[in-house]
């Protein structure tokens, strides 16, 4: 690994579950999965509160010009905004679905318990659909608030199938 990064390529301190200080509104337990399509990718994340989610992806070759690499934490907001004014914003941003349950929804004592329930937090969903095989590419996820979106404070990639 080159200094200052981890085995797997990313920064110190940016690797799931690396501890942080995180608010209920900060995406958590990021994962991917297909979903039998080859043109598809399911994207499921957790937060504490709910809120409409999102998925901002792009091919991992359109991320990167000759001034700026999306991929490098530190230039993100400042690559998009490069990008989105020479108009070469190649991003899709994809909304989801969110589930909770509550302790009414589990089968019997003593998971049903109010008083020994414990907020399992909002399950968010989104699939990323028109995926070209064989393609890298890099996504973060977000949670819609009304005006804005909060977003993970990384991107992360993956090749379709």
């Amino acid at each position: 690994a080159a200094p200052g990064t981890e085995r797997d390529g990313t920064r110190p301190g940016l690797a799931l579950g690396a501890p942080q200080t995180r608010g209920p509104r900060e995406p958590r337990g990021v994962h991917i999965s297909l979903t039998g399509k080859a043109s598809e990718m399911h994207v499921q994340f957790i937060t504490g509160e709910g809120g409409t989610p999102v998925v901002q992806f792009g091919r991992k070759s359109d991320l990167m010009t000759e001034d700026w690499n999306l991929l490098d934490t530190g230039m993100q907001d400042r690559a998009m905004t490069a990008r989105r004014t020479s108009g070469l914003n190649a991003m899709a941003i994809v909304k989801g679905t969110t589930a909770t349950y509550a302790a009414s929804d589990m089968c019997q004592s003593p998971a049903s318990d109010a008083s020994d329930f414990g907020e399992p937090g909002h399950v968010h969903t989104v699939v990323l659909t028109g995926l070209d095989p064989g393609t890298d590419y890099a996504y973060r996820v977000g949670l819609g608030y009304g005006q804005g979106v909060r977003w993970e404070g990384r991107y992360r990639t993956f090749r379709s199938s």
